[in-house]
């Protein structure tokens, strides 16, 4: 554990001082929600009298290449909950991340294109016409997709202190089986460097 930690340390301080630009690495945690098209007409997203919610989270470090370039890794995952009782349809798609940002000319706005590496796992619970409760679960293949994002960056506004950012993405995922699922959100970033 302590070879592990001190690695994760010197990890971070060679991030930290290997750019000798005017910004530093930047971490950011989001939260959002958005909607999913599934590419597969067999999936459900209804159960009568249901709810539906869907949390979309997200964490990247955005890595200086250039004054106007980061490379962005990290991770998504959005949450597709449909709830009726004991009944439920909970898919979780999830996403690791490594792409481009390039920051415009416009202050505050930046542009991003990454690779995703990614699949989507599901737990449904329904009942039969005998009121009985039957549940699954499975996952999906994994998929190489992308997700390209827009995001602006508040801290424009407030001379490069610290701020939180908003932003939109699409990410489009393969399932196999000529199935691709579509990830539309829209987020908060909150800066944790």
């Amino acid at each position: 554990m302590k070879k592990i930690s001190f690695l994760l340390v010197i990890i971070f301080a060679f991030l930290q001082s290997s750019f000798a630009l005017d910004r530093g690495v930047k971490f950011t945690l989001g939260l959002g929600t958005g909607y999913v098209i599934y590419g597969d007409d067999d999936i459900d997203t209804s159960i009568s009298g249901s709810s539906r919610a869907i949390l979309v989270t997200d964490a990247l470090v955005h890595i200086p290449l250039a004054e106007q370039l980061n490379f962005l890794a990290g991770g998504d995952c959005v949450g597709d909950f449909v709830v009726s009782g004991s009944q439920h349809f909970l898919r979780y798609d999830y996403a690791f991340l490594g792409g481009l940002e390039v920051l415009t000319p416009l202050d505050g706005f930046s542009l991003s294109v990454s690779y995703a590496l990614g699949r989507r796992t599901d737990f449904i619970a329904l009942k039969d016409e005998n009121d009985d409760l039957h549940t699954w679960h499975g996952s999906s293949k994994w998929g190489n997709g992308f997700k390209f994002s827009l995001d602006y960056d508040f801290a424009a506004l407030t001379g490069g202190s610290w701020a939180p950012s908003v932003g939109a993405y699409w990410r489009n995922m393969p399932r196999g089986y000529d199935k691709r699922d579509n990830v539309i959100a829209v987020y908060l970033h909150i800066p944790l460097s």
